[in-house]
């Protein structure tokens, strides 16, 4: 009896073999040539990477927390950033430019533009994004990025235009990255409708929260206090 399965060996999820089963547990080989005996509770059913490296992981058979991760590795291997789960789309911070960012082209697959544009499409009912990570997951860029391509082709960019303004009142050096929002952010874009039905950005209303004000009297070693101070 052989068959890959997923174990989880010193907090890593790693493919094993089914060597042998017993009445309550598995006998597995894992990667590294060692021989594990487990209870079911503690395997997980491996779909294949050719099934896990998916543009949506909705359609993995197997829906496990090693296949998700297992997907979305694949997917950044080939610079695949994007990968949808459902409606959500899920992005991996290459911390290097690839060029996935083309305005008045069509994107396929997975994208931040497609969010954007589908909200875009449903006004003039009200539409949120919401965008959420750990520090240096991506969160200022994402923002950036959706508000370039609701702006694109519109005279008023001035919502762009303020947010490194903005940021610097919000944004430090961190031990993980030299650009961390030290705070929360609600954006609030107003748009008006034309006569031939064109959306025309008005107005905007950005609000702060859950500033990180400790920070303007302490920092950690290799940290900085907010960017307007430098």
């Amino acid at each position: 009896m052989e068959k890959t399965v997923w174990i989880k060996h010193r907090d890593i999820f790693k493919k094993g073999t089914i060597l042998e089963k017993n009445e309550n547990t598995f006998k597995i080989k894992h990667d590294e040539n060692n021989i594990l005996e487990l209870p079911y509770s503690e395997i997980w059913k491996y779909n294949g990477d050719h099934i896990d490296n998916t543009d949506n992981l909705i359609h993995i058979p197997h829906l496990n927390e090693p296949s998700i991760l297992n997907g979305i590795r694949l997917r950044f291997q080939e610079n695949n950033i994007y990968t949808w789960t459902g409606d959500i789309l899920i992005s991996i911070n290459p911390f290097q430019e690839l060029g996935l960012y083309p305005l008045n082209q069509q994107i396929p697959g997975p994208h931040i533009y497609r969010i954007a544009d589908k909200a875009y499409s449903k006004l003039p009912n009200n539409q949120t994004i919401l965008i959420s990570g750990e520090s240096g997951a991506g969160k200022t860029h994402a923002t950036r990025e959706i508000m370039k391509y609701i702006e694109n082709g519109q005279e008023n960019r001035m919502v762009s235009y303020t947010n490194p303004v903005l940021e610097a009142f919000g944004n430090a050096k961190t031990s993980r990255n030299n650009n961390s929002s030290r705070f929360g952010k609600f954006i609030k874009m107003m748009f008006s409708t034309q006569q031939h039905g064109q959306k025309i950005l008005s107005g905007a209303q950005i609000d702060t929260y859950l500033l990180e004000k400790v920070r303007v009297v302490h920092q950690n070693d290799n940290e900085r206090n907010f960017h307007i101070f430098y």
